[in-house]
């Protein structure tokens, strides 16, 4: 498929822009927490306005701060809009308001980069007359959006990571469904948005076509994009790995490597990052059946999509899922996802330092005694960890705010 495929970029005539009329409220009372129990320089934030609310992504911006995305419920309840808050390194926001965009149906915001010329890029996926669309927005260091756009092919798609290069151009993945409506045909996808945020050039299709989807990207030192994803096996009635690799300069082509991993149970890759050699480390998790408990899954591949490792899994007796990965400043690992195996209750943000072979360092959790999950994380400017999640605050499932976490160096809090 891939440039044969012809497709278009709709642009949103009307934009609603639904602005709060003041910050996010930190409702630390909500969850009883002391603020003066916190190390040096580290925070807990549970942000919110008593309507769910949930923090999916966070880039550190050239300024030296942070800006979340996410999600955010209406006043009616009814619908979901994209979220976007800017704090610097001691939690405080620093615009008027958040950031929300939104129209009478969902929109999401999965993951955010900063570009080459400094706007903020967002994709996730945007409710159009029921179905879910691809969803891209920008927006400017202020925090005044620029752009909002939604792809229009495929019966659905959606938008589960975003990778600028150093073209000012746009790689993303995630999702599309080519198959019409009430067909389980979800192909990965990976395509390319110019500059000027015109479609260049499109790979959809990739994969078996049943529950196929791409969740993360990264881009090596020498060009190459890796995108990491997850494919039905119809044979097994399993999950397995989908790994698709090209280089940024032939996006014209149609992938020349794709490789599927496949052990019994559930495989999941959630995320990637590239290490300073070429090779990528992913991350996710894997479990013996679709329906027992899983363990964090991390190995590595290089470019020909070859296991450069043996695949690590870390985890206790309870179910663990990793959900981000970035590369520290002294050459580890830093990973971010979910634990039942310990903590406050319910599950827990899962915070996990290892070195590339996966030994582990250390590993904390954070959260309430209901469910609290961690999406993403980054290093701050002093060496610390800044986490974004959801926290469930009290046993209304309904009751979730945007959970933000920073910790020391150690991934200590307290």
């Amino acid at each position: 498929m891939g440039s044969d495929m012809i497709t278009r970029i709709t642009t949103i005539s009307i934009l609603f822009i639904l602005l709060t009329s003041c910050s996010f409220e930190n409702l630390h009372d909500a969850v009883e927490v002391d603020p003066s129990t916190y190390k040096p320089g580290a925070f807990e934030l549970f942000l919110g306005e008593n309507k769910p609310s949930k923090g999916f992504d966070v880039v550190a911006t050239k300024d030296g701060n942070y800006v979340l995305v996410g999600e955010t419920s209406q006043a009616n309840g009814m619908a979901s809009d994209l979220i976007l808050i800017k704090i610097d390194d001691n939690g405080v926001e620093l615009w008027d308001e958040p950031l929300i965009v939104g129209g009478a149906e969902n929109e999401t915001g999965r993951a955010i980069k900063e570009s080459p010329n400094n706007f903020l890029v967002v994709t996730g996926e945007k409710s159009v007359n029921g179905d879910s669309k691809l969803y891209f927005v920008s927006a400017f260091s202020d925090g005044n959006l620029r752009s909002e756009h939604f792809k229009s092919n495929g019966s659905t798609s959606t938008g589960n990571d975003i990778l600028p290069l150093s073209d000012g151009s746009y790689v993303f993945t995630g999702a599309i469904n080519l198959c019409g409506q009430n067909s389980i045909c979800d192909h990965l996808m990976f395509y390319s948005l110019d500059k000027e945020e015109n479609i260049n050039e499109v790979g959809d299709g990739y994969g078996s076509g049943i529950n196929t989807s791409g969740n993360g990207l990264a881009e090596s030192s020498n060009g190459g994009v890796l995108a990491v994803g997850n494919q039905f096996d119809n044979n097994s009635n399993s999950i397995d790995i989908y790994l698709a690799f090209q280089f940024a300069s032939s996006f014209k082509d149609n992938f020349p490597i794709t490789e599927i991993l496949s052990e019994p149970g559930d495989q999941f890759a959630r995320a990637t990052i590239a290490l300073n050699d070429n090779t990528y480390a992913v991350l996710g998790h894997s479990s013996n059946s679709s329906s027992g408990p899983s363990d964090l899954l991390l190995f590595r591949v290089d470019q020909d999509l070859k296991l450069t490792n043996t695949p690590v899994l870390i985890g206790g007796a309870g179910t663990e899922r990793g959900n981000d990965i970035a590369l520290t400043n002294d050459g580890d690992l830093i990973m971010v996802g979910e634990t039942t195996s310990s903590g406050a209750g319910g599950s827990d943000v899962y915070l996990v330092k290892t070195d590339i072979n996966g030994n582990i360092r250390w590993e904390k959790t954070f959260g309430t005694a209901f469910k609290d999950v961690g999406e993403a994380v980054v290093q701050t400017r002093d060496g610390g960890f800044l986490i974004v999640g959801h926290s469930q605050l009290t046993s209304d499932p309904q009751n979730v705010a945007i959970y933000v976490i920073k910790t020391d160096e150690n991934g200590d809090l307290r």
